[in-house]
């Protein structure tokens, strides 16, 4: 962490320096400030620090030090289409947890901090996990005769930038419980074991009721996918912003303005998710427009690729019977 005179003397940063210079200044005049982070967004590419103001009733509002200012700031929005949260696209967070003075020696990142090196470094025990002060929350519970090999820690990730991230790991207790998790997400479970045959890995979708649903490649059940997009809402309205607050084109992507349609006479792959990407089908598009992917198994996770994959594509899911880019 860079000291309050380092931040001063660069007078510019990341979200880390903003939120840690806010903290320094807060902290100074006795104002109860604190530093929230999520280690990987669970929808979107990267992570994010923020600050909270720590209110008499022990809520918190948000903000960020040196850019948004307390009751102003909304650390999830993507693109905010007014009152309308449906259309409004969001950075969905797995975990949010806030840093702590104190170790907090009852979690099992200080009981197992040998073996905590799978983790991001942000991810330890000075922390408290305050998800459910954000979001509806729910447990994900897999009793021990779901795991192989009765490993001491279980992880559970979101998939970021093309890799599945460790936001959170669990000791092994009657059962394995990853508490508190923010919903409507695609995880990864997994274990880290020398022994290849005690190797965990399975991902799930965590839905807005709370109900975990399992993915696995169901081979005898096969369907085909029809596309209508290469990638989500989300990744539309991130592209339009690289380039400046383009809110017109934002708001159009909102309404429904698909920037992303498969191009006429391209090749594209399908890859499905059996413990690694396997490519289900590659086909090229038709004049159309139209993308339709044969023969390929139900039940799991899905990627669409121009080649091989990459960290730029997001997966999707057959949830309802409706692609969910997850």
């Amino acid at each position: 962490t860079l000291t309050i005179n380092k931040i001063l003397d660069n007078k510019s940063g990341s979200c880390v320096t903003m939120a840690n210079y806010a903290g320094y200044v807060f902290r100074a005049l006795g104002i109860p400030v604190a530093i929230d982070f999520t280690p990987a967004w669970g929808n979107t590419p990267g992570g994010h620090v923020w600050n909270a103001l720590i209110t008499s009733d022990s809520s918190s509002i948000p903000f960020l030090g040196a850019e948004a200012n307390i009751g102003g700031y909304e650390p999830f929005y993507l693109f905010k289409m007014g009152d309308d949260s449906i259309k409004s696209t969001y950075k969905l967070p797995g975990k949010i947890y806030r840093r702590t003075y104190s170790v907090q020696k009852g979690t099992s990142y200080y009981k197992f901090d040998n073996q905590r090196n799978f983790l991001p470094m942000t991810v330890n025990s000075r922390m408290i996990d305050v998800t459910d002060q954000y979001f509806k929350v729910s447990d994900i519970i897999l009793p021990l005769n779901r795991i192989k090999g009765n490993p001491n820690l279980l992880y559970i990730s979101n998939y970021n930038n093309g890799k599945f991230v460790p936001v959170m790991a669990v000791e092994r207790s009657k059962s394995y419980i990853f508490s508190k998790m923010n919903r409507n997400l695609l995880y990864y479970v997994s274990t880290y074991q020398e022994n290849k045959d005690n190797t965990n890995e399975f991902p799930l979708f965590l839905d807005e009721s709370g109900h975990s649903i399992f993915l696995y490649a169901n081979f005898a059940r096969r369907i085909s996918i029809t596309l209508d997009r290469t990638q989500s809402p989300e990744a539309d309205q991130m592209d339009v912003l690289k380039n400046g607050w383009e809110v017109e084109e934002c708001t159009r992507i909102a309404n429904g303005k698909i920037n992303s349609p498969p191009i006429p006479g391209k090749e594209y792959k399908l890859y499905f998710w059996d413990k690694k990407w396997v490519l289900g089908d590659k086909k090229l598009v038709g004049p159309s427009g139209s993308l339709i992917f044969d023969n390929i198994p139900t039940g799991t996770m899905y990627l669409l690729c121009e080649k091989e994959p990459t960290e730029k594509e997001r997966p999707f899911i057959l949830y309802k019977d409706k692609i969910k880019w997850v």
